[in-house]
């Protein structure tokens, strides 16, 4: 199995946009599908708007006809707002899981805060999308899966010209071949339903698969992510358990799991554990919600 990381066009039809979240580059994708129209997958982050406008425009990608938001969580359609004002006199159609709608017309009713520092940004308009739906571009065509458990929101994309699969976060944080962070999350995690996604996402046809964090994997045995994924989850999960009281000591919890899950990897190595504290700090509020502690 192998990864693609560099901005740019990654397959015939889809182009991956790094959009270098709080400055840390390779942590955070957005993905661009073109055929005679352009879907543009998720939206990023507000801070980080003006650079992802940039590489859209760098790619030649601007306008896109279609944004399709794959969950209700802020790093995916903060941008939003700022990409549309972009694309004034460009009639762009949003695109979104039934029960994302309110979320995203009302970010408030999330529930949780994450701990940005960006005022959450209402965005209004967004059509329902489930499974069974198509994105028909012209060439080339995105089927929608319903993908809950890190979300009950959650859709995947499956592009069967290409091959190639977007599931957002729906998966895991597979950052490198040596990063894998369960995607465990406040407020709403469902861990039957998410283990339920995984084994969903084995019986489809793709040889590629597109992360939102980060990056595309390819290969025959790319479908062992989904494995990793599950693993990584239930000896977290148990790591929880044997430590709960221990959960109140983010910088701990982090170095262990580092220590015992991943001690090899490459993006701690790269940027040290800013990233890893901020997933481990949110996966430990998504198992407590889901434990009532």
């Amino acid at each position: 199995m192998k990864q693609k990381v560099e901005p740019g066009k990654i397959n015939e039809n889809t182009y991956l946009i790094d959009i270098n979240m709080l400055g840390m580059a390779k942590i955070t994708s957005m993905f661009v599908v073109k055929g005679r129209k352009t879907a543009l997958i998720d939206g990023g982050t507000s801070s980080e708007a003006q650079g992802i406008i940039k590489s859209l425009r760098d790619f030649g990608l601007l306008p896109v006809d279609y944004i399709i938001i794959s969950h209700s969580h802020w790093d995916h359609h903060q941008a939003v707002p700022a990409l549309l004002k972009e694309m004034s006199g460009k009639e762009v159609e949003l695109l979104a899981h039934p029960k994302a709608i309110p979320l995203l017309e009302d970010p408030s009713k999330v529930g949780y805060d994450f701990g940005t520092y960006d005022t959450l940004l209402p965005i209004k308009g967004v059509k329902p999308i489930k499974e069974g739906d198509a994105v028909d571009l012209g060439g080339v065509e995105l089927q929608v899966i319903d993908t809950p458990g890190h979300t009950p929101d959650s859709i995947s994309l499956l592009d069967s010209k290409n091959r190639s699969i977007f599931v957002s976060d729906a998966v895991a944080d597979k950052t490198d071949d040596t990063t894998c962070l369960p995607a465990i999350m406040p407020p709403s995690f469902d861990p039957d339903t998410y283990v339920s996604t995984l084994e969903k996402l084995k019986s489809f046809d793709y040889e590629s698969m597109c992360l939102g964090h980060y990056g595309m994997f390819y290969g025959p045995d790319v479908k062992h992510v989904l494995d990793e994924a599950r693993t990584m989850y239930e000896q977290v999960w148990r790591f929880f358990d044997d430590n709960v009281d221990k959960l109140v000591d983010l910088e701990w919890i982090t170095n262990s799991m580092i220590e015992k899950f991943m001690p090899n990897s490459k993006t701690v190595k790269r940027i040290g554990t800013m990233f890893a504290m901020a997933v481990v700090n949110w996966a430990i509020d998504g198992y407590k919600m889901c434990k009532r502690l």
